[in-house]
């Protein structure tokens, strides 16, 4: 909402039962509350220094821009619309296609929503401090804190089938140019239709 306001300045005005934004119009947002209808409590998590990894929030931007694509987008399978953090690597598939990026980033393994890993693109410093406790996270940079949980579904993750993958021998291999390659999908992509499920078969001499 604030994105889509046109005004230099906005007003935020908080209310028991919501927030009121006045910018171009004045808008009523429900403020969230548990089942039991008592407001959500500040996150308070034991922000111990000495337990803190101290990162480089480039890390995490360049874990979005290299396994997003092959994230799952729908929810046959919730486990896959994670992105799964191992001691050495970041992993993301979708059942079709399947992403390696070989990062040192969180020392444990958790899954993590597409949601809460893009707020890590709010930080603009050169250092972040980011706690782990069971399955709550906390990410701290400059004036910036952001909390959320990581996904419950690790379990369901197909992790051996995936990892296998890497293991796996292939007849042949070939060294190619990776912009003239991708030039050449782009100019196929032009002529494949959805119900050929967006395939084409390319032949490598």
């Amino acid at each position: 909402l604030i994105m889509k306001c046109t005004s230099e300045y906005i007003s935020l005005v908080p209310n028991e039962e919501f927030l009121e934004v006045v910018a171009d119009g004045s808008y009523k947002i429900n403020l969230p509350a548990d089942v039991t209808g008592e407001d959500y409590p500040d996150p308070q998590m034991d922000s111990d220094i000495s337990k803190a990894l101290t990162l480089d929030p480039l890390v995490m931007k360049k874990v979005i821009n290299a396994n997003t694509k092959a994230l799952a987008t729908t929810l046959e399978e919730p486990a896959m619309t994670g992105y799964y953090f191992d001691e050495d690597k970041v992993i993301s598939t979708n059942g079709l296609l399947a992403t390696f990026y070989s990062i040192k980033t969180l020392d444990t393994k958790l899954l993590i929503s597409p949601k809460f890993l893009n707020l890590f693109n709010l930080f603009t410093d050169k250092e972040m401090k980011v706690y782990i406790y069971g399955s709550d996270i906390e990410a701290s940079c400059g004036n910036i804190t952001i909390y959320g949980k990581a996904m419950p579904e690790i379990s369901d993750y197909p992790i051996n089938e995936v990892n296998s993958i890497l293991g796996t021998e292939y007849l042949s291999t070939c060294q190619i140019n990776k912009n003239k390659l991708l030039s050449t999908i782009e100019r196929l992509a032009l002529f494949v239709e959805s119900y050929e499920q967006n395939s084409v078969y390319i032949n490598f001499k």
